[in-house]
């Protein structure tokens, strides 16, 4: 068990393929994780990452990760681009979560996630371009007894 809690812990904070040294956690918070994972089921889903993407990798040492990240979150029109996303889900967990993308204040287009107990849980979503404007994703867990807001971007689709 203690080298099982070991490895998730190190899974969790090393990233595949990356050749940046990661900081080693401290004891403490190598247990907040593991115990979260092992006991948080029901407590909500922790968003270690989201940004905005321009391609993903499906395959090779990348596969999953964001390998063009736009940096500016300003979009051209028509542009294909996505939310990459990258979670911490309990143990057990089938967290469903919406996300929720507004122009001008008004919610124009809204898409689903399932997500299933994983240290690193990455996925990604088309984000609407076709509409120059302001807009904004909203990322938000459907819990038993109310709805929580876990992660907000915003970005400017241009002509």
């Amino acid at each position: 068990m203690k080298k099982f809690a070991y490895a998730l812990t190190i899974s969790l904070f090393a990233s595949t393929g990356c050749a940046m040294a990661q900081e080693k956690p401290t004891s403490e918070e190598a247990k907040k994780v593991v115990n979260y994972y092992f006991h948080g089921k029901g407590k909500g889903v922790v968003p270690m990452e989201y940004k905005f993407c321009q391609e993903v990798a499906l395959k090779g040492e990348n596969k999953n990760e964001c390998v063009a990240e736009i940096t500016a979150n300003s979009i051209k029109k028509g542009q294909e681009a996505y939310i990459w996303m990258n979670f911490l889900v309990p143990a057990g967990e089938q967290a469903k979560l919406l996300l929720q993308y507004s122009r001008n204040d008004m919610v124009r287009d809204t898409g689903n996630l399932t997500l299933g107990g994983a240290t690193r849980y990455r996925t990604w979503k088309r984000i609407p371009t076709t509409k120059a404007g302001e807009w904004k994703v909203k990322l938000i867990q459907e819990m038993e007894n109310a709805d929580m807001e876990v992660g907000q971007l915003q970005y400017s689709v241009v002509d």
